[in-house]
């Protein structure tokens, strides 16, 4: 655990896109970007010089987290998203002023002028009134980017090794939200061995789009000039008209909006469950159990909304909708894995949350899924160390609030030995500190 205050958003970035280990952890604050990047430390025993000199003694290697600088980003500005991409082996940042495509490099590239292969400045929407921000982004490794602006307005790029490419736009019907274009997993290969996951970044087909001041969520078609796939009403127009009533009745219009804006779409994750995403699930094969897309939606008052999406003849549908309250502040969502494929959703707030299937009724073939979720609360509880480490699990002692998470792992933090194959690791993120942990059995996460 280490005391910096102030993160709003977290990811994590390897050196290349083949490295199956993270090296940097990319932290945007309220005006600057910040970055921590694993370093190897030599722990030598503490002794006479002889005996540091024998050639058959053995030094424990492990990590540090240490502030760096990546040559390339721009560190004087937040960021709203950034991560690998597998064409050409680049990197992603964007920022409220610009999308940039940017070359792998190492801190001790101290040379940035080619290390920019491109970029493109909000100043190119230039049809908005005022100065053009990006407001929210995201993007996936296979290049795929999305970004919004003020007025309601989405662009889709698509990158290739050294271009970012404008594809479409749309202009939403309200100020948009939060967005995720993370792709469904394929069916694995049945010859696919267990140790065995796909290299090839996928590709998604499909953008969701969460607007303010509307109760829905929107799924669009990268593949259609963003024309509209479906609608998805987060509440049922009975009970929207109830509460419109009671507002109507009961609150001042100022009281109403910070309510509307309180159950407003914060967050969405595009994903596919599957029965290897309990990291305690080690049975034969577990890691390429056909999953369930689902779609999940995180409200500014702590409620996790989810629905199976189902992709029939070319047309899209949800079902099987399912409603927790998971606490009182906003939720993030951010999905985890494995290397052997195992999938969950962790949703940050203050009663953070790791989602996972458990199984599934139904029938895909017939349209009829219904997936069987799973929720696990994270807590912290002392540690049986003296060094002041704790334990975040399932057995409440003391809560623990996550304003922002991101998955995170490298051997030289942990033991990837000892963790074996089906654990999760990451990054949270409080007001005040930052801490990495594992999820070893999704009822423990230890710090």
């Amino acid at each position: 655990s280490v005391d910096i205050p102030g993160i709003s958003q977290m990811w994590s970035l390897r050196q290349s896109f083949g490295d199956p280990h993270d090296t940097y952890l990319v932290q945007s604050f309220v005006g600057e970007t910040r970055v921590l990047g694993v370093v190897e430390t030599n722990f030598a025993e503490e002794g006479a010089e002889e005996d540091r000199m024998e050639e058959d003694e053995e030094e424990e290697v492990g990590g540090a987290l240490e502030e760096v600088l990546i040559p390339g980003m721009d560190s004087t500005v937040p960021t709203l998203y950034m991560g690998n991409l597998e064409a050409g082996d680049r990197w992603l940042q964007i920022t409220p002023r610009q999308i940039r495509l940017l070359k792998t490099s190492t801190p001790n590239d101290m040379a940035t002028g080619d290390v920019v292969l491109d970029t493109w400045d909000a100043s190119n929407k230039s049809d908005l009134v005022g100065a053009p921000l990006i407001t929210v982004a995201t993007a996936n490794e296979a290049g795929q980017v999305a970004v919004a602006f003020t007025g309601g307005y989405v662009l889709y790029f698509c990158t290739t090794k050294d271009k970012i490419h404008s594809v479409s736009e749309q202009k939403m019907e309200q100020e948009v939200s939060c967005l995720d274009l993370h792709p469904f997993h394929k069916p694995p290969d049945a010859t696919m061995t267990d140790d065995e996951t796909p290299t090839a970044a996928e590709e998604s087909r499909m953008l969701a789009v969460g607007l303010w001041d509307d109760f829905t969520v929107r799924l669009l078609s990268l593949e259609n000039q963003l024309e509209q796939l479906l609608k998805i009403r987060l509440q049922e127009e009975s009970d929207a008209s109830e509460d419109e009533a009671l507002s109507a009745a009961a609150a001042t219009s100022t009281t109403r909006n910070h309510r509307n804006q309180m159950m407003m779409a914060r967050s969405l994750c595009l994903v596919t469950l599957d029965f290897s995403g309990g990291a305690n699930n080690n049975g034969p094969n577990s890691g390429n159990t056909p999953g369930v897309d689902m779609i999940f939606v995180g409200l500014g008052d702590g409620t996790l909304i989810s629905f199976a999406v189902v992709v029939r003849d070319g047309r899209v549908s949800v079902q099987a909708k399912k409603e927790v309250c998971l606490g009182t502040q906003r939720i993030d969502l951010v999905p985890l894995s494995t290397n052997r494929g195992g999938t969950c959703v962790m949703a940050t707030g203050d009663r953070p949350t790791v989602i996972y299937l458990a199984g599934v009724s139904g029938s895909s073939s017939a349209n009829q899924v219904n997936p069987k979720l799973c929720y696990s609360n994270v807590n912290l509880s002392p540690s049986e160390d003296d060094d002041g480490e704790g334990v975040l699990q399932q057995t409440s002692e003391q809560s623990i609030s996550v304003n922002c998470a991101a998955p995170f792992f490298s051997p030289l933090l942990f033991d990837s030995e000892a963790l074996g194959t089906q654990h999760y690791s990451l990054c949270v993120a409080d007001d005040s500190s930052l801490k990495l942990g594992i999820i070893d059995d999704i009822q423990k996460l230890h710090v």
